[in-house]
């Protein structure tokens, strides 16, 4: 890392290097911080002290790593935090409580990652603050809690993006959708063609 950075900044943007961690207490130099672009480099996993020091921290770019999983202790002292870019790594876990401290956020991407499951009801309480945006498009869903979507406040469905993941067909999931659709929702509306559905194992994909 650069030591000689100005206190002052409120943006840093290492992106496109060769990260493969980050120290603890790396940005306590950095106070003012506000948003930070660390995408495309080869950081796997993160010290539970990585963001200490950073609660200033607005936006975080995390993108095109090598993470596997999130744990609950990577975000949460960015109790500022408002959007998180997740997207294009090799995520396989969600801790049920990852955002649990994070009451602020308003969007969170984690598509084109390993995900076959992920903990909907741990979002009901973001949902009823600032959660706007929830994109967990191009995993590898199998199944959907349809009850526990459908429990999520509108604005929070309004912004669930779940297409391009292989999604076996049930007559709740597809009159949910259908429901979304016809209401608007722009998590259905503007990827419909994109929403699949596996029927059996002789029809592997028919859209919906």
């Amino acid at each position: 890392m650069p030591r000689a950075l100005p206190p002052t900044a409120t943006t840093l943007d290492l992106s496109h290097n060769a990260l493969s961690q980050l120290q603890d207490g790396w940005l306590a130099a950095l106070p003012h911080l506000e948003a930070l672009h660390v995408g495309h480099n080869q950081i796997g996993e993160l010290s539970p002290r990585a963001f200490h020091n950073a609660s200033r921290l607005r936006h975080l770019d995390m993108s095109s790593n090598r993470l596997r999983a999130v744990e609950r202790h990577y975000f949460e002292e960015l109790v500022s935090l408002e959007e998180l870019l997740l997207y294009n790594n090799h995520i396989a876990r969600v801790d049920e409580n990852a955002f649990a401290r994070l009451s602020g956020l308003r969007k969170v991407y984690l598509s084109w990652n390993n995900l076959t499951s992920f903990p909907f009801h741990a979002v009901q309480g973001l949902g009823n603050f600032s959660l706007r945006t929830l994109d967990l498009s191009s995993n590898s869903l199998l199944s959907l809690p349809v009850e526990e979507l459908a429990a999520l406040p509108e604005h929070v469905r309004n912004g669930l993006y779940l297409h391009n993941n292989p999604v076996r067909c049930s007559c709740p999931l597809y009159l949910m959708l259908q429901r979304w659709r016809q209401r608007g929702f722009s998590s259905v509306r503007d990827f419909f063609e994109e929403h699949t559905c596996k029927v059996s194992d002789a029809v592997p994909r028919s859209l919906i």
